[in-house]
């Protein structure tokens, strides 16, 4: 039966006045500066191409504080490169430049401004000063500018520059732009460099069948070459294969179809030392020999050729290094599971021995959980759990005692009440994260009775990935530049900024966060505090959650929830899930609006409840047509868990599963559904149903478990 949740609104938002209160009490000691002012007028003025703005721009950029000066100059350079103003983009960002800011779009501003005009002493000139600083990273465009300068200048080898410019930069318009330059100077090249650029050009330009037939021009001539010089008793020391160009190649042979043509020429170039003479690193650097292998794994893959895929990953693996070592090894893992998950299982110690980062491979693990589950092998999921209990990823120990547990408890594999209650105790202690990170979480905790919902906050604070914070996080001015944002009504401004910062000042992290959602910016508010949840420091306390999980639209899901008989908890939960509250997203399959309807779907709703025009972007619409959908959902099936399922997957697709899984309980059930986005929705929502049902209303968590599944 539904509570009255008007009856707890009051404590709510009194709880949120004192936080307000403890959030805002650090905020007392940040003032403006007054240089800082007219940056904040002009972002808040909205029109910046007015001249009252521009001047404001222009003193925030020369007198403003570090932060504040940076981020005008940015604001100015950028409007002044649009109204082809060439002279205050140079002013201002050779100025910040020379004070020692080594933000990249400063440098790319000021050499756009001089090629734009076609200034190409300048360009030089500022490519030789700032572009050899080591405290500048780069970027396609000023690797496009720094070979320019020198084709300009005529500097150098050019044709064995610009062979260098394609190994190492992405198809993009800047190296057609730079052959159109070599072709128009009449600067000679060899034919393998011009038919390299030719392929790049045509990649980036979607030509794919063109792209895959110079691509192959260009595999054998590379071969050819390699060969001749290898006989020729010199070793190969400048080969075209870097990351870019497999990457690049790969890509063309997967859409053109030409993949068998690039694997047997990468496998021949594999078997090129040994048919030499030499030994693998003598002819190739380690990280090409690396890339070699995973090219041809990717594309034994693509083929279906799951036990091949695994081999070459595997053979590449002791040169690999750094995160391609770790992708390689999940690679070949995932290509175990895929041809013969028994094999899978037998190699699982090898595994855990040779990696570095064990939480990269919770998803791989899950996959192979789903597949013994389904065949209700539960002695190889114990038998995963002994292997990877001591040094596993946190999310993956507590799926497989979870599982293991429930095991015990349905009596599917013979093990005491004594080692269920550690199964259960050490999946509650590995149950973290954010959403469905504290799904096994939480059911471990009900089983134990010992789940304290108070301790929610601290439920959050141990993160699988923790970001470390730089010392320099929140100094020079930022904070004082975030406190302006929010000061002047530009929390987004404030969002942006502190979504691309580890920042150190969390007090603002949180009074962004909460602005945003005081201007029914969920999604973002939301996203923000995920992230900074992950960051060193900052723990979750009962107000953030309420921004995590923000009440949103509470009136009219609270009417909605109590026509179609569902908890406003549970749809709540599904409409946060489904949409962050944003009532206008559409995602990227046509779903459209708070509950993510899709416009199928939506239709078949109106015409049942007789609407004859209708805006699924429009708030009340979307949940009206959603929260009746759900309703009809759990009209149609046994149980709250199957109806969400249907609402993600499709009820045709839920009995049959049902059908297929009849003898397993309603939890369990869920780790059997074939589709994984299915079954992660349904942890999510579970939750997220937790969540909301303690933090507005007091509901123990047994009692939404206990709506979500009946045994």
């Amino acid at each position: 039966m539904l509570k009255p949740k008007s009856l707890y609104l009051p404590n709510r938002k009194v709880h949120i006045f004192l936080i307000l209160i403890f959030i805002s009490f650090p905020l007392l000691s940040f003032e403006l500066f007054e240089n800082d002012t007219p940056y904040f007028h002009a972002l808040s003025a909205g029109d910046l191409t007015s001249t009252e703005i521009k001047e404001n721009l222009i003193h925030s950029s020369i007198y403003g504080s570090k932060a504040v000066r940076l981020q005008a100059s940015l604001k100015l350079s950028s409007l002044a490169l649009k109204m082809k103003d060439f002279k205050i983009v140079s002013e201002i960002c050779t100025g910040l430049l020379d004070d020692g800011y080594t933000e990249i779009i400063l440098l790319e501003n000021l050499l756009d401004s001089y090629y734009l005009q076609e200034d190409f002493k300048s360009l030089i000139s500022a490519v030789n000063k700032y572009d050899i600083c080591s405290t500048i990273k780069s970027s396609p465009k000023i690797e496009y500018y720094s070979f320019f300068a020198n084709l300009y200048e005529g500097s150098g080898s050019i044709a064995e520059q610009f062979r260098e410019y394609l190994i190492g930069n992405n198809a993009s318009e800047f190296i057609n732009d730079a052959y159109i330059n070599i072709q128009e100077m009449g600067i000679s090249i060899p034919s393998s460099t011009a038919n390299l650029a030719n392929f790049k050009i045509q990649l980036f330009n979607k030509e794919y069948i063109s792209a895959s037939r110079t691509m192959i021009k260009v595999l054998n001539l590379e071969k050819e070459t390699i060969i001749k010089t290898l006989e020729s008793g010199y070793i190969v020391d400048n080969v075209i294969f870097s990351s870019v160009i497999l990457d690049e190649m790969y890509k063309t042979a997967s859409v053109s179809g030409r993949r068998g043509e690039l694997l047997g020429v990468i496998e021949e170039l594999l078997l090129i030392p040994e048919n030499t003479g030499y030994e693998p690193g003598e002819v190739y650097s380690y990280e090409l020999i690396a890339g070699l292998y995973e090219t041809a794994g990717y594309l034994k893959r693509i083929n279906g050729s799951y036990s091949a895929a695994a081999d070459m990953f595997m053979a590449g693996l002791p040169f690999a290094g750094g995160r391609k070592y770790e992708k390689m090894l999940w690679y070949w893992y995932n290509s175990l599971i895929k041809y013969s998950p028994d094999q899978a299982v037998n190699q699982i110690s090898l595994l855990v021995e040779k990696w570095t980062d064990p939480e990269y491979f919770a998803d791989v693990l899950s996959e192979l959980a789903t597949y013994y589950v389904q065949r209700s092998q539960w002695t190889v999921i114990r038998k995963i759990l002994d292997v990877i209990e001591l040094s596993g990823p946190d999310e993956s120990i507590s799926k497989y005692a979870y599982l293991t547990a429930r095991a015990g408890i349905e009596s599917y594999i013979g093990i005491n009440k004594k080692e269920i209650t550690r199964l259960m105790t050490l999946s509650y202690n590995n149950g973290f994260g954010i959403a469905s990170g504290l799904y096994y979480r939480i059911l471990a905790g009900n089983y134990l009775k010992i789940f304290d919902i108070r301790q929610l906050p601290w439920m959050f604070n141990r993160t699988v990935s923790r970001i470390p914070l730089s010392p320099s996080s929140g100094m020079n001015g930022s904070a004082e530049l975030v406190f302006g944002f929010l000061e002047y009504g530009l929390p987004v401004d404030a969002y942006n900024y502190l979504m691309n910062k580890s920042f150190s000042n969390f007090s603002l992290v949180r009074r962004t966060a909460l602005a945003l959602s005081e201007n029914q910016n969920y999604a973002k508010s939301i996203r923000l505090l995920n992230h900074y949840s992950r960051i060193d420091g900052f723990n979750l306390n009962t107000t953030d959650l309420m921004l995590l999980y923000p009440d949103a639209f509470n009136d009219e899901i609270l009417k909605i929830a109590e026509k179609e008989a569902l908890e406003w908890y549970v749809f709540t939960a599904l409409v946060r899930e489904e949409s962050h509250f944003q009532h206008k997203v559409v995602s990227s399959a046509g779903a459209v609006g708070l509950s993510q309807l899709m416009p199928s779907t939506a239709a078949d709703v109106a015409e049942r409840l007789r609407f004859s025009s209708y805006n699924l972007k429009d708030a009340h619409i979307n949940l009206t047509f959603g929260g009746w959908y759900l309703g009809h959902m759990a009209k149609r099936t046994d149980v709250l868990s199957d109806a969400l399922f249907a609402y993600n997957g499709g009820l045709t697709r839920v009995r049959r599963w049902r059908e297929e899984y009849s003898d397993f309980p309603d939890d369990l059930f869920l780790e059997a559904i074939p589709y994984k986005e299915t079954s992660h929705y349904g942890r999510k929502l579970l939750v997220s149903s937790v969540i909301y049902g303690y933090l507005y209303e007091g509901i123990q968590p047994d009692n939404i478990i206990s709506l979500f599944y009946r045994n």
